[in-house]
């Protein structure tokens, strides 16, 4: 259960632009990301709250049924965009461990 989240930089401001949210089915059905008007805010503040990349303190927040969770969240700060990863799976590192934009691989020779 996991939430994507992107923010792009504006070209010529480098302000940050409303986030992108891509949800997982089993965090929207519990979460209602996409329903709740103050959730793209609240994934926005979280991702501007790191200067580096790193794993951000735990987001408490409430689920669709107005339940406690605490979410783990990772982020990466790339030219470009903030990155996040918001997820209930208590495991860490999953966002470093996919991390095509910090480790680039040699194509395979022949």
């Amino acid at each position: 259960m996991c939430v994507v989240a992107m923010a792009f930089r504006g070209r010529h401001t480098g302000a940050f632009q409303e986030p992108h949210l891509y949800c997982s089915r089993s965090f929207e059905s519990r979460m209602a990301w996409h329903v709740l008007p103050h959730a793209r805010e609240v994934v926005r503040a979280t991702l501007e709250k790191a200067e580096q990349t790193s794993l951000l303190p735990p987001l408490d927040t409430t689920d669709a049924r107005n339940e406690q969770v605490s979410l783990r969240v990772e982020r990466i700060d790339t030219p470009r965009a903030l990155i996040g990863l918001f997820s209930l799976d208590p495991s860490p590192g999953k966002l470093r461990n996919f991390n095509p934009l910090l480790r680039v691989r040699e194509p395979a020779r022949a």
